[in-house]
């Protein structure tokens, strides 16, 4: 006769506590603490300034342009000479971006930086070139190598299209296996760019129809669209398989957030989060600030001072810990 032993193993729930501006998450042998500084909204603005050292050499962005420096030499360029290289340019080109600089509707100097990354030692620049309509005319990607006795500028090429990006620096340039990849839009629609770093080839891939903004935020990348009916569309975009999949129309503004697993919602004077997975909402206190963790979501409130905290699960919101002043654990 044989007898069937059942062990049900119980797992405890993750335990949530907050002192001196830190709250901290045990969950078995797993400890994550967030401190308070880390918490949205609101959400840290694109920044104005670049500041990257990468094998002893110093490189910069800013209102005066790229800045190199390597020991006691360096200096700033505002890389003048590409609106009228031949590596980008036809003559007839070249000729028709002089007439356009001279008569105030371009410039000379790089406007902005739209993406950086490093790769095994290489700073690869996304620059950009605006026009007086503040839209881009110019995107070259460029390369920094800084292993030899003096760093090693090289122009490379263009992506297909220009990017979403706006204000003096961005980071939406990304290394994602051999390659590096990014969001740009054209006239018949956005997708994703691409260059081999071994075939050192250029590659389009169109997503969907065009789109008013695409950005990334932790793992994914969501485009939006403004309708003319005033409602918002929200999709998800997948760069590997250059695929394009709808989650929301919605009359509420979409909130900027750090958050890869949620949508936020302003929807008057509230927020609310829509998870990318579900669809499920969960309304967030007043005066709440969030922040993501790998054990889900923590909202605590007020944001400054909290008294209560909750640990929220992304898919259907329930709730993993709580804390309240007074108490020391869940």
């Amino acid at each position: 006769m044989c007898s069937l032993l059942i062990v049900t193993v119980l797992l405890s729930a993750p335990e949530l506590s907050y002192a001196d501006g830190v709250f901290t998450i045990v969950d078995g042998q797993d400890t994550v603490t967030v401190p308070l500084s880390s918490g949205e909204p609101p959400v840290p603005v694109a920044g104005d300034k670049l500041s990257l050292e990468v094998g002893g050499t110093l490189i910069t962005f800013d209102q005066r342009g790229l800045g190199i420096r390597y020991g006691n030499k360096g200096g700033f360029t505002g890389l003048g000479y590409m609106p009228t290289t031949s590596k980008l340019f036809t003559p007839e080109e070249i000729v028709s971006n002089v007439e356009l600089i001279e008569s105030g509707e371009r410039q000379f100097r790089v406007s902005a930086l739209s993406g950086f990354e490093v790769v095994e030692g290489v700073v690869y620049l996304w620059l950009r070139w605006d026009g007086k309509d503040d839209a881009p005319w110019l995107e070259t990607l460029v390369s920094i190598d800084t292993s030899g006795d003096a760093p090693n500028v090289n122009l490379i090429g263009r992506f297909n299209g220009f990017s979403f990006t706006r204000g003096a620096v961005a980071d939406e340039l990304h290394s994602i296996g051999g390659s590096l990849m990014v969001m740009t839009r054209s006239q018949v629609g956005f997708g994703v760019g691409e260059y081999d770093l071994e075939s050192r080839e250029f590659a389009f891939r169109l997503v969907a129809g065009r789109d008013d903004v695409c950005r990334r935020v932790g793992d994914k990348f969501y485009a939006m669209r403004r309708t003319e009916t005033g409602m918002t569309t929200v999709g998800i975009v997948d760069p590997i398989f250059a695929r394009y999949r709808p989650i929301i129309e919605t009359r509420s503004s979409i909130v900027r957030s750090n958050l890869s697993s949620a949508l936020v919602l302003r929807e008057g004077d509230s927020l609310t989060l829509l998870s990318i997975d579900s669809g499920a909402r969960r309304s967030l206190p007043a005066g709440a600030a969030y922040a993501e963790t790998d054990r889900g979501v923590l909202v605590w409130s007020p944001a400054d001072d909290p008294t209560s905290a909750e640990l929220i699960e992304p898919g259907g919101w329930s709730v993993v810990a709580a804390w309240a002043a007074g108490s020391s654990r869940r």
